[in-house]
């Protein structure tokens, strides 16, 4: 959701309305908006309060690159950031990257704000977010994206594949 739509267009009845009318419980969405939304007029704040309240899940995309980050995560409605894969990239190589990251996944444990890792790339990068604490990734390491029937297919192979792992008491990779 851009900042100009946020301010302009009665968002929060929008999108509670649409999911209404469908029978698509609140609680299955999330909307991403940037800091700068998080962080615009009164009117923009008490849209994302009552898609909040209303059981919207309200994502910063690309935390970490504007200018206020930290100043959008005291808002009531914010539950999860997305770090941004400039941080990623290349994380293991990157000491003051580690230290950014860290931060982040700490800080968010601390508010109780879901935090997840955009754009990894390699099992290297998995690795050191592992060992940071970071549960949620995103990226081409896991998946590219693809049309829903080809990810329906690949979630099913990858939970038959972790039922036999378990089943046969042997450990995931």
């Amino acid at each position: 959701v851009s900042p100009r739509e946020m301010a302009q267009l009665a968002v929060d009845d929008i999108v509670l309305g649409m999911l209404k009318t469908r029978g698509i419980a609140p609680a299955r969405l999330q909307i991403e908006i940037t800091e700068e939304v998080a962080l615009d007029t009164h009117a923009t704040r008490s849209r994302l309060s009552a898609l909040s309240a209303a059981g919207v899940t309200i994502v910063v995309d690309d935390f970490g690159v504007g200018y206020s980050s930290l100043a959008s995560l005291r808002s009531e409605y914010v539950r999860q950031v997305k770090i941004d894969r400039s941080f990623i990239l290349g994380l293991a190589a990157s000491p003051g990257n580690v230290v950014l990251v860290d931060s982040i996944v700490q800080l968010g444990r601390s508010l109780n704000i879901q935090v997840v890792a955009e754009g990894v790339e390699t099992q290297e990068e998995l690795d050191v977010l592992r060992t940071l604490g970071c549960t949620l990734v995103q990226g081409y390491h896991l998946a590219r994206p693809a049309p829903l029937p080809d990810m329906t297919a690949w979630a099913e192979a990858r939970a038959r594949s972790a039922a036999i792992i378990s089943a046969s008491g042997a450990s995931p990779a």
